[in-house]
């Protein structure tokens, strides 16, 4: 039985396939956890995937616009859903 590569040993082809078969292992990790969340606490899941569109709103605004077209009310619905995420996922200041 050979012993196991290690990861400095592999030529450059197979680290490629090493890394792509280690994030595809994590992201289906992910969406079974994901999957698993949106059973038991669906709000917690609709929290974060809120956020992540605000967020990406204002990040396009910022970048298309500049800082003088981002309206406070954006920033407001983002720091709003950011405190709510949080609280849901106890992950204080």
């Amino acid at each position: 039985m050979g012993r196991h590569k290690n990861l400095e040993n592999m030529t450059h082809k197979e680290r490629c396939a090493y890394w792509e078969k280690k994030r595809k292992k994590d992201a289906a990790d992910r969406a079974a956890l994901i999957a698993q969340m949106e059973e038991t606490k669906p709000e917690m899941i609709a929290a974060v995937r809120e956020l992540t569109a605000i967020a990406a709103d204002v990040a396009d605004d910022l970048q298309m616009d500049g800082v003088d077209n981002i309206s406070v009310r954006s920033m407001h619905e983002l720091r709003d859903t950011a405190n709510e995420t949080r609280n849901l996922f106890n992950a204080g200041e």
